[in-house]
């Protein structure tokens, strides 16, 4: 529960520990994802994710990497509003303006993401584990986001939450 509310915490974390065998795998492949090494920067991986939640329009997965990813990219807290407004023009690197349009492509379906795309990706200077790396992360978060809202809508489902 939430201070000041009758609401139920419905983070991630919370929904996770209704069944502990899910969380385990879920919270080792999350952090896998967005923390573990890479060649993409956590702050790029947690943009990613951001992101992609932001599309989801899942505000509870929205919230806590938003404002890490905000504020590690440029300090003013409104990068993830201006890379949803247009990605051509936001403060972001070179390459990650084509990983943030493959983001985006996944979050609709894998299937529209072209050689086109990859290619653009790689001369912006993505390296094949870049793309990877952002496909999975997309793929991933889609899951988690459609996890939570779909147990946040079910009444039945949250009152037998911890």
């Amino acid at each position: 529960m939430t201070p000041h509310s009758n609401q139920k915490d419905l983070s991630l974390p919370a929904l996770m520990r209704f069944k502990a065998s899910s969380a385990s795998i879920l919270s080792s492949v999350g952090h896998a994802l967005v923390k573990g090494p890479a060649e993409l920067s956590h702050t790029d991986r947690e943009m990613l994710s951001t992101y992609v939640s932001m599309l989801n329009e899942c505000d509870a997965c929205f919230d806590s990497p938003a404002s890490n990813g905000n504020g590690q990219v440029n300090g003013k807290g409104k990068t993830m509003a201006s890379v949803l407004d247009k990605i051509s023009g936001t403060p972001v690197t070179e390459k990650m303006k084509p990983l943030l349009n493959f983001a985006n492509k996944v979050q609709q379906n894998g299937k529209p993401v072209t050689k086109n795309d990859i290619d653009s990706a790689r001369k912006n200077g993505a390296s094949d584990e870049d793309i990877h790396d952002t496909m999975i992360i997309s793929a991933a978060y889609c899951m988690y986001n459609r996890y939570i809202d779909g147990l946040s809508n079910n009444s039945s489902l949250i009152n037998q939450l911890p």
